[in-house]
């Protein structure tokens, strides 16, 4: 679901279902707490900047073919 966090290097078993706003962490995962609103906030904003320096490092490497 959105405004969840699964923490780097849990393993989520299938057919495991993350409700809204949780932080799971583990081997295997399970619900640590819930998010703040704050953290919930600071998820959409993280996502957001990943998603933009990513286009930005496409678009040089790109740029970086051309002169070669």
């Amino acid at each position: 679901e959105t405004e969840s966090f699964v923490a780097a290097g849990a393993v989520v078993p299938p057919d495991t279902r993350i409700p809204s706003g949780q932080l799971w962490v583990g081997q295997p995962a399970r619900k640590l707490r819930d998010l703040t609103p704050e953290e919930r906030t600071k998820l959409h904003y993280q996502a957001n900047e990943v998603c933009r320096e990513r286009k930005e490092r496409k678009k040089r490497k790109w740029w970086r073919w051309l002169r070669l």
